[in-house]
């Protein structure tokens, strides 16, 4: 096949798909609150939504469905086109962006739940399942769409193996998808250590701060979904059986020390960062400087931004530097990988006694 007939081919499946998966969600989102939830004005805008919803659909689906039988029907034929970068560019492209929206929809579900148990959202249990049940709909579309994209990826590997392109294309997603889970995964786990500390902190000093626990429910969902998502990819699972397999290549690639190495000096430069300003607010008051930083007061809840961020950043130091330990020691650092390091002036790691440098 043609570069450019292929280039054609998938363009349009990707977009009708999308425009397909948004119809068909939202279709299923606005009959199922009509009939659950049902209130003049949700029933006012039903026959709206079916027809816009309906329309995208109808147009879409069939769209996707012709030129991905297409594309099928092509790789079916020659193990090369099922090797093509552009055919791995739409798969990983569609993976992500299902997973994505399965992980934002998954959020919205999980906090909603935890507002209401944590009674940080006092607005009923209507609104509650009402929040909840407009987010089945894309998580059944969206989840069932990356499962068969997952699927098909997979085959793709078994049946034509894994070229450049399509290797790199695969560990851009792994990876990044890993990267982007263990920053939301931090960022929101430290996030939810500050505001139990200024809520403990608060109560316990009788001192008032606003909107002590505001956000808990967000920052806690956020973090258990962000730690489902970086596990499942940092262990190669989102690829399938073939991970282990896979792992072992990957081992020689440069975006796994990209990966490595990006989040550990993030790790590094945040709990440096949180170091320093407790250190500050410290010698701020040593010194008799009433509100160091512009903090005055409890002490002690100021000190929750900076004590939270430290104590988890440190920790995803610490499993950080004992993950690019595993990879130094497991073979040796190959010239690329080795400029990754250097590019973000980190040091070399120890290696086990015998093994040499690859030069």
């Amino acid at each position: 096949m043609s570069t450019v007939r292929r280039v054609y081919l998938y363009l349009v499946a990707f977009v009708s798909l999308h425009v397909a998966a948004f119809g068909a969600a939202d279709l299923a989102r606005a009959v199922i609150e009509s009939v659950a939830f049902s209130t003049g004005l949700v029933s006012s805008n039903l026959r709206r939504d079916v027809a816009l919803n309906g329309a995208y659909l109808l147009v879409g689906l069939p769209l996707w469905l012709v030129h991905w039988r297409w594309a099928a029907h092509a790789a079916g034929a020659d193990p090369q086109e099922r090797a093509a970068t552009l055919r791995r560019l739409y798969l990983y492209l569609v993976l992500a962006i299902m997973l994505a929206a399965i992980a934002s929809a998954s959020q919205n579900v999980l906090e909603a739940l935890l507002r209401a148990v944590t009674r940080e959202d006092r607005s009923g249990a209507f609104r509650t399942g009402r929040e909840i049940v407009n987010q089945i709909p894309w998580l059944l579309v969206c989840a069932a769409l990356w499962v068969y994209h997952r699927r098909t990826a997979e085959q793709d590997r078994l049946a034509a193996g894994e070229e450049r392109g399509g290797a790199t294309l695969r560990r851009w997603y792994v990876y990044g998808g890993a990267f982007i889970a263990a920053m939301y995964l931090l960022r929101n786990a430290s996030r939810v250590l500050r505001l139990a500390w200024e809520s403990v902190a608060g109560a316990a000093t009788g001192s008032f701060v606003s909107n002590q626990s505001s956000g808990l429910a967000g920052a806690a969902a956020t973090a258990l979904i962000a730690i489902a998502v970086w596990a499942l990819h940092w262990s190669l699972a989102a690829v399938g059986k073939q991970h282990e397999q896979l792992s072992g290549q990957d081992s020689r690639s440069t975006l796994r020390p990209v990966y490595l190495f990006g989040a550990l000096a993030v790790c590094v430069a945040d709990t440096l960062a949180g170091l320093s300003q407790l250190l500050y607010y410290a010698l701020g008051r040593l010194l008799g400087i009433s509100n160091p930083g512009g903090i005055g007061g409890n002490l002690l809840v100021a000190m929750a931004g900076p004590t939270s961020s430290a104590l988890v950043y440190g920790a995803g130091w610490l499993y950080q530097r004992r993950a690019v330990s595993r990879q130094a020691q497991s073979q040796d650092e190959l010239p690329r990988q080795a400029g990754v390091r250097r590019a973000l002036g980190l040091s070399s790691p120890h290696r086990r006694a015998g093994s040499t440098r690859r030069r």
